[in-house]
């Protein structure tokens, strides 16, 4: 550990200012106190997309930051709607974001997309990323099966339908480029379907 780590006992919160790789990198803090919340921000960045993944990638906030002492540096539309998806669905799933078996790079099927796994009791959510600059369908994601389990894909809001293989389930669903998807295993059934 860093000498300076020791700071986790007392800080409970930073800002979060990076550069950006391709593979998205895991938060210091978060990784090694994962109570610990970390607030995004690239007040000067135009497109929001890297912050934005990076965030949702390791359950972290992200800060909007528009107004930059005086200066305006709007978000875009495309940056604005993925701010409320992902804040709506953070919300639904907090005390899974604070779940000490945080499984960060979750095998994927595809290139360039990235998962952290954030299981809680009996069920589990997935926060995923597409790095890429096209849209990727199809087989995404191999998960444990268990007979009376659910698998709800709460981005798009639906109940996905898993190709069992023997003690595995896979999924498929679309993923638009440099987008956002959220899955969760549950022996419950919603009580509705999620429309964001």
């Amino acid at each position: 550990m860093d000498p300076s780590d020791e700071a986790l006992a007392w800080n409970v919160l930073t800002w979060g200012q990076y550069k950006f790789q391709f593979v998205p990198t895991l938060d210091r803090y978060r990784w090694l106190e994962t109570r610990h919340q970390v607030n995004i921000q690239g007040r000067w960045n135009r497109d929001k997309t890297d912050d934005l993944q990076y965030a949702f990638f390791n359950g972290e906030g992200w800060e909007s930051w528009e107004n930059v002492w005086g200066i305006w540096n709007g978000i875009t539309p495309r940056d604005a709607e993925a701010t409320r998806r992902m804040a709506t669905l953070e919300r639904g799933i907090a005390p899974f974001l604070v779940s000490p078996g945080w499984e960060p790079y979750y095998p994927m099927h595809r290139y360039g997309i990235f998962a952290s796994r954030w299981p809680l009791k009996d069920q589990t959510v997935w926060t995923i990323v597409n790095r890429n600059e096209y849209d990727v369908s199809g087989r995404q994601i191999t998960v444990p099966f268990k007979q009376g389990m659910h698998y709800f894909d709460l981005y798009h809001g639906i109940e996905l339908t898993p190709e069992i293989e023997g003690t595995n389930a896979v999924l498929s669903f679309p993923f638009e480029a440099h987008g956002y998807g959220m899955i969760l295993a549950t022996s419950s059934e919603l009580d509705a379907p999620t429309n964001n």
